[in-house]
């Protein structure tokens, strides 16, 4: 293992992953959840729920967020520095992880498939970076690795925290800084 190492989530920092869930809620229900409450599923219904995590166009249809795709082509190009998807399967792992992993091999066809990590227990990976858009997987990782750093990806869903996270030294920016961040932190 190299060095550097990156720990990049994938819901929320490039696949627009709160789109998509709306966008399947929508046609479902023809109601809009609000960003504030798409964490909460407990007062959904369960069975519409369900039905999204099943939907393979959950994670097969949405294209990334803009700039995600060089971000990351730029990240795995820097020498030395080592990208790792770790992200959360989900619901239905039968259905969730290959889609997600077809969604990565669509979009970033070159990415090693030793490099697609899906856990619960983000904390556990080990790293130098983490790039993540929920305050709570942060907290989390931050205490299994003191001593790395994390970026938090700005989204209405995390505002509030934006304060607890710069108290704990994360740094928050949008995909286009991350790439000239890692450059300099990597040397």
């Amino acid at each position: 293992m190299s060095d550097y190492v990156i720990s990049l989530d994938m819901d929320g920092v490039v696949y627009p992953f709160v789109e998509a869930f709306n966008t399947l809620y929508m046609e479902k229900t023809g109601e809009t959840l609000q960003f504030n409450t798409w964490l909460d599923f407990s007062s959904l219904p369960g069975e519409i729920i369900t039905s999204i995590w099943r939907d393979p166009r959950l994670f097969l249809t949405g294209e990334p967020y803009p700039g995600a795709v060089n971000m990351v082509q730029g990240l795995l190009e820097i020498p030395g520095v080592e990208v790792f998807f770790v992200t959360s399967p989900g619901r239905d792992i039968d259905i969730t992880v290959p889609s997600k992993w077809a969604w990565i091999n669509r979009w970033f066809p070159n990415f090693p498939a030793s490099h697609f990590v899906t856990t619960q227990r983000k904390q556990y990976f080990r790293a130098s970076l983490m790039i993540e858009d929920y305050p709570t997987n942060i907290v989390s990782w931050l205490s299994y690795n003191p001593t790395s750093e994390a970026i938090l990806i700005p989204h209405p869903w995390n505002e509030d925290r934006h304060a607890e996270m710069r108290n704990l030294g994360v740094n928050i920016m949008d995909l286009d800084r991350v790439l000239p961040y890692v450059y300099n932190s990597a040397d």
